[in-house]
């Protein structure tokens, strides 16, 4: 959308009538419990809560506010006002979105203000109760416009996707890792019930009875907003049960965390394609032994392998096998655009990669620690059970949106 008029340069003016407050009545009484309720309505965090997102959407204002100021110009050229008019574009529904937010709380307070002065009047003149009906109605706009302007700080493929593929393994540590790379698929699977999402196993292979690899589908709104953050390598250290002098092991565990693209979003060459069929192993049985109902899936260029033999069919096996193919295909790519862009930033802003370890689970001192948010809770049993999980991703959500708005700023 270009931007070149004085009008479409102050986004504060489209408030118009949507805010607009009644002569008479402009504020309410009904303090606690409505503002319990909004405040707790965010999918993650109240984006203005926190100071430096609120410093840096100032900044973007104030960005989106020269550039404004240079369209204005008439001596300016047609390829650097189109320039412009591409970045303005870009500011525009976000700073929008903030100064409509800002109008809303300064009215929001006269209101609250007005309505301490009416209820503190000894006669009851009926006002108080059209000042609570007012304010009720801007603080569920105040919480609309929050919603709404977290939904522009998230990048579109993120709050679109519905359905994620989870995959665990063990790393470093031998049986310990494995088995900690089971209790982390338990913990994911917990919280995803507890996020209302739907979480189905969809391989999950053990060796002489250890953990080797887990995969699962989640599906649900805000799936991958919800898991966004888990790929990386997970460190324990704690006591294994087979340890008799009490000494405290480290172990690692992967997870990576894949979007499910469509077919549409990956198209893949049958011809890079090698496909073996074999035997099924399993615990025992007749059809494991007879049927080739288990598939592996070659990818030639890349070299990406996936093996499925759950099910009992080979066509189904093949299904899968292609979903996951597919998903590691599209995060390879995202991952290669993703590292081009932080190496584009870090020149800008000076900033290094973070380390490979993203989280440690130490047992001993009931302690989690999120190494890219320097954030330590003693509650590892409640993270572990899922719960505990959410404020780590609450943190973790702020921290996106900072990285997004210095990208932001950085941007030419």
């Amino acid at each position: 959308m270009a931007v070149n008029a004085a009008s479409e340069c102050k986004p504060r003016q489209t408030l118009g009538a949507r805010l607009a407050p009644s002569p008479k009545a402009r504020c309410t009484a009904l303090f606690s419990t409505s503002l319990l309720r909004l405040s707790t309505g965010f999918r993650y965090v109240d984006p203005l809560a926190n100071a430096e997102i609120a410093s840096k959407l100032d900044k973007v204002g104030a960005k989106y506010d020269g550039l404004c100021q240079q369209l204005e110009k008439d001596d300016i050229n047609f390829d650097k006002r189109v320039a412009l008019e591409k970045t303005a574009s870009k500011l525009e529904d976000i700073v929008g979105s903030f100064r409509l937010i800002q109008d809303c709380l300064k009215i929001l307070n006269e209101c609250e203000a007005e309505a301490q002065k009416a209820m503190a009047k000894e006669e009851d003149d009926g006002t108080a109760d059209l000042f609570a009906s007012e304010v009720e109605n801007y603080r569920e706009e105040l919480h609309d416009l929050k919603t709404q302007l977290l939904e522009k700080l998230t990048p579109k493929d993120v709050s679109d996707t519905k359905s994620i593929i989870l995959e665990v393994r063990p790393g470093t540590g031998g049986s310990e890792a494995g088995i900690f790379a089971d209790e982390l698929l338990r913990m994911y699977q917990k919280y995803a019930q507890s996020a209302n999402l739907r979480f189905e196993i969809t391989s999950l292979t053990r060796e002489h009875s250890r953990f080797k690899e887990g995969i699962a589908t989640i599906t649900g709104d805000d799936a991958l907003n919800k898991f966004m953050f888990e790929s990386g390598v997970h460190r324990v250290q704690r006591v294994p049960e087979t340890e008799n002098q009490g000494r405290i092991h480290t172990s690692t565990v992967t997870v990576a965390v894949l979007t499910q693209p469509s077919a549409v979003d990956v198209r893949i060459n049958q011809a890079d394609l090698r496909i073996d069929v074999y035997r099924a192993g399993g615990a025992g049985g007749q059809h494991v032994n007879t049927t080739e109902s288990a598939v592996r899936i070659t990818h030639i260029p890349s070299g990406i392998v996936v093996a499925i033999q759950d099910e009992r069919s080979q066509h189904k096996n093949k299904d899968k096998a292609m979903n996951i193919l597919r998903a590691r295909l599209y995060a390879s790519e995202k991952q290669r655009a993703m590292k081009e862009r932080r190496e584009a930033r870090s020149k800008l802003v000076g900033r290094g990669e973070r380390s490979e370890k993203i989280r440690t689970y130490n047992f001993p001192k009931n302690r989690v620690t999120d190494h890219r948010i320097n954030l330590s809770k003693y509650a590892l049993t409640s993270v572990m059970e899922g719960v505990g999980l959410t404020e780590f991703i609450e943190h973790l959500q702020i921290h996106h949106f900072i990285d997004f708005l210095t990208d932001i700023l950085v941007e030419e």
